[in-house]
């Protein structure tokens, strides 16, 4: 029975009632709040490590013409709770989709192979908007993952990319030692806000939006940010390494997606309300704009309404 299986987001059935997921009710969801801030329709979007398919849902009720999803084919870190194996995540997504009355596309990712590699081979093509969202601190490298993401997105396209991360002004990634961070058993990083700032701007993403909310202690929270896809690094005056780097490392012959780069398609896609765009600082952003509280929302949150549209 689906309504005994265990729920990453929360989800309203026909009956009224829900399938109960891992938040709490009132929790935001950032990336949903920089999802309901972009024009999509007619646009072609993608949704990465999906778990039962709030985004995709979200997506295809903002009009966007052709929206995918993927996830990995992963075994489950609790077997005995069966939480997240794909077995069971397949009839979950089935019944999102059916509630919702979306048809968007399910991709299941060999375990180890880049998400790009996947969807190229199969004939996917570049896409306008992407959402990679609470991916990067559960896996052993996340250049790598941010390295096999940057392909997918078209030039002049977005991208959300959300992680948690530290509040310290320097380039390091604070590892979860003894499970000090969190007790999640496959959480391993969390990056400083500099570093994740330098890190998108290395795959030639430039930063635009971000909003945040803080944790327990206050040094640590979650970040959602918004980027636009430059057909190069968005380096600064001073920085003669980061575009060769980019460019000529050995992993970013593999990752990178080279040769996809050179013939990047582009992408209109903008926002429902525009503005003047620039290239922000994330750890400015921190000082100078306040914080998103992490409970008390009543909209954008981790539960997906059937009337839901953003």
């Amino acid at each position: 029975m689906l309504s005994s299986t265990w729920w990453y987001y929360t989800v309203e059935r026909e009956d009224g009632q829900y399938y109960q997921g891992v938040y709490p009710d009132d929790m935001v969801l950032l990336p949903r709040v920089n999802l309901a801030s972009i024009d999509l329709r007619g646009m072609k979007t993608l949704d990465i490590c999906t778990m039962e398919g709030l985004m995709p849902t979200l997506m295809c009720k903002g009009g966007a013409a052709e929206v995918v999803a993927t996830d990995n084919e992963r075994p489950s870190a609790y077997p005995r709770d069966g939480n997240d194996t794909m077995l069971q995540m397949a009839p979950k997504v089935n019944e999102v989709r059916r509630l919702s009355k979306t048809n968007w596309q399910y991709e299941v990712v060999p375990e180890f192979t880049p998400v790009s590699h996947h969807l190229l081979k199969h004939g996917y093509g570049q896409f306008d908007l992407i959402n990679l969202s609470g991916l990067l601190y559960h896996v052993y490298s996340p250049m790598h993952w941010l390295g096999a993401v940057r392909p997918l997105v078209r030039d002049g396209g977005l991208a959300i990319i959300s992680t948690n991360v530290s509040y310290h002004d320097s380039p390091v990634m604070v590892f979860n030692e003894k499970g000090f961070l969190q007790p999640n058993l496959t959480t391993y990083w969390y990056p400083t806000v500099s570093l994740f700032d330098y890190l998108l701007r290395y795959f030639r993403l430039a930063p635009i939006r971000a909003i945040y909310s803080r944790s327990a202690p206050p040094h640590n929270g979650y970040m959602s940010v918004i980027c636009r896809a430059m057909p190069d690094v968005v380096a600064d005056a001073d920085d003669t390494w980061m575009q060769p780097s980019a460019w000529h490392s050995w992993d970013s012959m593999w990752y990178g997606g080279l040769e996809m780069a050179k013939r990047s398609e582009r992408s209109s896609i903008g926002f429902k309300q525009p503005f003047e765009e620039r290239r922000i600082s994330l750890f400015d952003t921190t000082l100078n704009t306040p914080e998103i509280p992490h409970l008390g929302a009543t909209a954008h949150t981790a539960i997906l309404r059937l009337g839901d549209t953003e």
